[in-house]
């Protein structure tokens, strides 16, 4: 696995979701790589191309026998691995759980933190602000598409 891919250290294990190198068909020739950047209270994770799950087992004698996937949000761009992952499996594995959080492909943001930041405003204005008990779709941009 490429050094630049995060691996939490309470974690009890890190594994590519496909053989070989890690990269899913159809991502052979995407050229950028694994992002990580702390914002206030989350790690957000962008640019991912190798997707991965991360593993947090109970402790000794308490596993119950129940496994579950947690798949961070995002909306296709980034991943807040952190409150909406690593946490949430770690508080699943309090009660027997063993835990998967899973950091899937997402589309390319730009590289720079710069460049990132005057993305996400025009990101969250482009986003649909509805109701919260609707459901929508990330908008459809063709790399987002491309992505999911």
């Amino acid at each position: 696995m490429p050094f630049y891919i995060g691996r939490p250290i309470d974690a009890a294990g890190i594994f590519t979701v496909w053989p070989g190198k890690g990269v899913p068909p159809g991502s052979e020739e995407w050229t950028w790589q694994e992002q990580e950047s702390a914002v206030p209270g989350d790690l957000m994770v962008r640019n991912v191309v190798i997707p991965t799950i991360t593993m947090f087992k109970p402790a000794e004698g308490m596993a119950n026998g129940t496994a579950i996937i947690v798949a961070p949000g995002g909306a296709f761009h980034f991943l807040m691995m952190e409150n909406e992952g690593y946490e949430v499996a770690k508080r699943l594995s309090e009660f027997g759980v063993t835990a998967f959080v899973l950091k899937y492909r997402v589309q390319p943001t730009p590289e720079y933190n710069s460049d990132f930041t005057a993305f996400l405003g025009s990101l969250f204005k482009e986003l649909p602000h509805v109701d919260q008990y609707e459901v929508y779709p990330p908008v459809g941009h063709p790399k987002c598409e491309e992505a999911r």
